[in-house]
């Protein structure tokens, strides 16, 4: 009876020790797993590090593509809209009569740009749309523009999307530097008051 009952507890004691030994070994075996993953999530994160330096790059590189593909436009700002306006004839009118411009102004188009802004209880134009005006004589135009100061039109370069978004942000404060009486230029999205750069 005694030899029976040591080896049931013997049997019992060793399933004891063979769960402990499963249990050990699932732990090794999770503990490795967790390992691995660690490994593999350290080379997923180095990967999309990547992917986010080339597409930053490839987002740069695109920006140059349409600055150079835009860089003969302008855009003319708080022209009011007619009713079948020739943007054209619009921009000629402006160049020779505020702009005093003598020469001849060669453009290749004009056209507003975006949705018409249109006040529904009055059917009016509330905002008139900027012109966009591909043209030859881009520099005399802008270096004339200074002569628009005292009047509700303005004229500025067109931009791709995200860099006017850029700009459009940090225009508050350029406007606050201009007043102050501080130097301030824009190069494409970058701002600069009195040579510095400026990061909002």
């Amino acid at each position: 009876m005694k030899g029976s009952s040591l080896t049931k507890k013997g049997s019992v004691v060793d399933g004891l020790v063979k769960r402990v030994e499963d249990v050990e070994n699932s732990q090794q075996f999770i503990s490795a797993g967790f390992e691995q993953n660690k490994s593999d999530m350290a080379v997923i994160a180095d990967d999309i590090t990547s992917l986010r330096v080339v597409n930053r790059g490839m987002v740069d590189q695109l920006e140059q593509l349409q600055c150079e593909n835009l860089r003969d436009n302008l855009m003319f700002f708080g022209i009011e809209e007619e009713e079948g306006e020739d943007c054209i004839d619009c921009i000629r009118s402006i160049c020779a009569l505020s702009l005093e411009i003598r020469e001849p102004i060669e453009i290749a188009s004009a056209f507003r740009m975006g949705k018409k802004f249109v006040s529904k209880s009055t059917r009016t134009v509330r905002k008139p749309r900027p012109i966009i005006v591909k043209r030859q004589q881009r520099d005399t135009v802008r270096q004339n523009s200074r002569k628009l100061k005292e009047s509700t039109i303005s004229i500025s370069e067109q931009f791709p999307k995200a860099i006017h978004e850029k700009r459009k942000l940090l225009f508050p404060v350029y406007k606050k530097a201009k007043e102050a009486g501080k130097r301030v230029s824009f190069n494409k999205d970058k701002l600069f008051i009195d040579g510095e750069q400026t990061v909002v």
